[in-house]
């Protein structure tokens, strides 16, 4: 049986960096692991994007696992 909660966790934070990088191609000097967690908590468009892309993937997941 699998951790549906923490393949959730996993799945978010990877597609933090995918969306990331689709919206921002060229890499920032700046950017770090907690720069695009804040982003992600503060910005309510990108995190909607993530959260959706997660929803998918698990949906696929449950609907394969049953």
């Amino acid at each position: 049986m699998i951790n549906r909660s923490r393949v959730a966790d996993e799945l978010t934070d990877s597609f933090i960096n995918y969306q990331w990088r689709l919206d921002h191609p060229m890499p920032d000097a700046n950017e770090s692991v907690e720069s695009l967690l804040d982003h992600y908590r503060s910005n309510w468009l990108f995190r909607n994007k993530v959260d959706q892309l997660v929803s998918h993937v698990m949906n696929v997941i449950n609907k394969h696992e049953e």
